[in-house]
């Protein structure tokens, strides 16, 4: 996108600001549901920064404009924002103010404007305002369906500090953009079977009543995409990469509601929903809180999954506690039969991998860009039974591209490979029987030493984590170290967390857990649980130079019991031979060789079945053992 086009959209957007004395617009990556991934109809950051990463908070003044995104994305940022005349602000980085403490920090400057004459939709008590009698400084604007709870609470503190009014049913951006955005997507929705699931939908309403039970509360609504998902047995196509419909839930314990559009749910549907004590509603229809809330209802919602807007409604009605939606942890913990398709489905996403690797070692990279060798896997997998999508964009990333975690090469803007350097390829398939998510970095000629230490390092921290034993009431933070201490005595760290949770048939990212050594100061660490499943993903990424990535799923497993506790391991769901031509085995233990060694074993057992006779030579020579 042309620095210019970005230039003249931020000016339009200041125009509607000067409407209402603005002194600060907001615009999130978000959509009504808190997603990860938003639908091109949400994507007003990107459209007025030109940033694609999927996480950042762009913030337009009078004079200027700045976007925070985090460790994953700065290389990728500075890159796409260069001449747009917005300031790239390092969340998380050492002495970088996050968005709060800048915003207050500016509001301090702003000069008075006297109270704001507002159009009559944006006055009252209902958006947020003040008495028309008292003055302020301006307004902070902001479209309350696509931030958190959270994110709102915060801004507003910041608003009252600053003497500014909060408007959070100001959506001057997307008024600013207009019919640029192309419409909301709803396509037909379609049932998971419980072949597939493990649990009918009534079921898992039994299970979530049974927690609302326990937190005293009449009932719960949900905006988040995955845990409706999950909870109704349905999948759907509205987000790209995410078998998800954008739906709303309210659940008490004699009725349960989903909010979804009519006509993109099958009639058979409808009656196998009601049957499970289902009702469905318009889409819409969620905002009516007097529709199906009483005014003494105590209602469970989780703050950082449900927007603002929708809270604000929800106040206006009846009683609010702040909790942990049930179903997210639920939804985390696998049940035997999701398990079961999860390995299933692991098999042959690793031959189509498989399939791929020998074709990259066989193909003469020069013929090759970034681009194609990406469309070669996604190609390979959209052959296996049960396919749906990918899981996310393919990550074909070459030499100093690789270091942006979360590349992207165009057909009409990539690099062409080489007979040399490393070719980083993070690829996944949404199937019915499960979620995949897979990193392998390629050796595609001679590689540095350098780039062989880092990749040895990463790959020993990769088999650190997945052979762990831990008690169990570990988190995610007490076995961190273990993929990073090799990197860590190399001097050299990544700055992301080491692995996220994976849905079944949903988001390649899911929590409630996670595999971090630094938690966010209001985040709640959850103990890892059998059943959970997890990536395992240490890296090294050199700005200019090289990315390196090994990436394996994991899912957590009793080990045994004994006097001092109850022990935990991890058993690798993922089954793809790790490329052995850049490994220096002088820098593993004889127990990190034994353990790869062991692991490529499985991978040849596994996979071997599924590939021609060449193939399966190749395997062989790929999965050799190495010698201490």
């Amino acid at each position: 996108m042309s620095e210019q086009k970005i230039r003249l959209r931020l000016n339009r957007l200041r125009e509607k600001m000067k409407e209402y004395h603005c002194a600060v617009c907001i615009i999130p990556t978000g959509d009504p549901h808190q997603s990860e991934y938003v639908g091109e109809h949400f994507a007003l950051r990107k459209y007025f920064s030109g940033f694609t990463g999927s996480a950042g908070t762009l913030a337009v003044t009078e004079k200027e404009a700045l976007l925070w995104t985090d460790g994953r994305y700065y290389v990728q940022a500075e890159r796409e924002l260069k001449g747009t005349g917005i300031a790239l602000c390092r969340a998380g980085a050492p002495g970088e103010p996050d968005i709060y403490q800048w915003l207050e920090e500016y509001l301090k400057k702003q000069d008075a404007f006297g109270f704001l004459d507002l159009l009559e939709h944006y006055s009252g008590e209902e958006a947020g305002l003040p008495d028309p009698g008292r003055d302020a400084a301006g307004c902070i604007a902001v479209d309350g369906r696509m931030i958190s709870v959270e994110m709102g609470r915060r801004l507003e503190e910041c608003a009252k500090k600053g003497n500014m009014l909060f408007l959070w049913q100001m959506d001057l951006a997307g008024e600013t953009a207009g019919e640029q955005m192309p419409p909301m997507e709803h396509g037909m929705i379609f049932a998971l079977d419980t072949k597939y699931t493990g649990m009918t939908s009534g079921e898992k309403l039994a299970a979530i009543r049974e927690k609302m039970m326990e937190e005293d509360v009449d009932g719960h609504l949900i905006c988040t995409l995955d845990d409706i998902a999950w909870i109704t047995n349905l999948r759907g196509r509205d987000i790209p990469c995410n078998p998800v419909f954008y739906s709303y839930m309210y659940i008490d314990m004699a009725q349960c509601y989903l909010f979804a559009d009519p006509e993109c749910v099958p009639e058979e549907l409808v009656k196998e929903l009601s049957e499970e004590g289902i009702t469905l509603r318009p889409y819409e229809q969620v905002y009516e809180t007097d529709q199906y809330l009483d005014e003494d209802s105590l209602v469970l919602v989780q703050p950082d999954r449900m927007n603002y807007f929708l809270y604000k409604k929800l106040l206006s009605h009846c009683n609010v506690k702040d909790g942990f939606q049930p179903s997210e942890y639920l939804k985390a913990v696998k049940n035997r039969t999701e398990l079961e398709h999860l390995r299933e489905t692991h098999v042959r996403d690793g031959a189509a991998m498989t399939k791929f690797l020998y074709w990259i070692k066989h193909t003469d990279p020069e013929t090759l860009t970034e681009w194609q060798a990406g469309r070669r896997v996604d190609e390979l997998r959209s052959r296996l039974p049960g396919y749906l999508s990918p899981s996310f964009d393919t990550i074909s990333a070459y030499g100093p591209n690789a270091a942006m975690m979360h590349y992207r090469a165009a057909e009409e803007n990539c690099a062409a490979l080489k007979k040399e350097g490393l070719l980083l390829v993070d690829t996944g398939g949404q199937f019915l029987g499960g979620t995949t998510d897979v990193t392998r970095t390629v050796a595609l000629g001679p590689v540095s030493e350098e780039e062989k230490r880092c990749y040895t390092n990463a790959l020993r921290g990769m088999l650190r984590l997945q052979n762990a034993c831990f008690l169990k009431g570990c988190t995610g933070r007490n076995v961190d170290i273990l993929a990073r201490g090799p990197l860590w005595q190399q001097g050299i760290d990544y700055r992301c967390g080491t692995g996220h949770g994976v849905g079944f048939c949903l988001g390649v990212h899911e929590g409630p857990h996670s595999i971090r050594w630094k938690m966010p100061a209001e985040s709640r660490e959850w103990e890892l649980e059998p059943g959970m499943v997890v990536t395992d993903e240490p890296g090294a990424y050199e700005t200019g130079r090289f990315g390196i990535r090994i990436e394996n799923q994991l899912t957590c497993v009793l080990k045994e019991e004994n006097e001092y506790g109850t022990f935990m391991a991890f058993e690798p769901l993922t089954l793809v031979p790790i490329d052995l031509e850049p490994v220096m085995p002088e820098l593993m233990s004889r127990e990190e060789i034994g353990w790869l060694n062991a692991y490529h074993k499985k991978v040849y057992d596994s996979i071997s079945p599924y590939l021609q006779e060449d193939e399966r030579r190749w395997l062989a020579g790929a999965t050799k053992e190495l010698k201490p």
